[in-house]
């Protein structure tokens, strides 16, 4: 049994969670859940300030990124723009730097923290097309999201 019942489960969990941090126009909705959490204000500024932080440095790298999702298949970009990165569902007529192929199912332990890429790509349980090494670079960007995705999880009704 996979976490996610089809395509649109999968966009609205992981790519969500992907639009929520880089699309400034989510910012109102990524408050809104930290609040939900229970965060308090000091708390919520200092997500705010992490996420601005890690799109400017996502855009700095100046990287498009594709993930290849399978079992239900997806696509999600992250795309580098000229003042912030901007996630698209589905198809994009472009051209990504760096493509990660994986399961829906390997995406969601990792932000649960119970895949690491590098073992991940070790074990071909993510195949990539692109430097790696740029992907690398940019994961300590996501780090401080890895707590709140079980209490997000929640909110859309996934057990972890």
């Amino acid at each position: 049994m996979t976490v996610f019942r089809d395509t649109n489960h999968m966009y609205d969990v992981l790519g969500a969670l992907w639009q929520i941090l880089f699309n400034e126009e989510e910012n109102p909705k990524f408050v809104q859940f930290l609040t939900s959490t229970g965060l308090g204000d000091e708390e919520v500024k200092k997500f705010q300030g992490i996420r601005s932080e890690a799109a400017k440095k996502f855009n700095n790298a100046g990287i498009t990124l594709k993930f290849t999702l399978s079992e239900p298949e997806g696509t999600i970009w992250v795309i580098h723009g000229e003042d912030r990165p901007r996630v698209v569902l589905g198809m994009y007529d472009g051209k990504p730097d760096v493509e990660m192929i994986l399961s829906s199912d390997n995406a969601h332990k990792f932000w649960l923290k119970q895949l690491s890429i590098p073992v991940a790509l070790a074990t071909r349980k993510i195949k990539t097309k692109g430097s790696v090494t740029k992907v690398l670079g940019l994961i300590p960007l996501v780090n401080p999201i890895f707590e709140l995705y079980p209490k997000y999880c929640e909110t859309k009704g996934i057990a972890v």
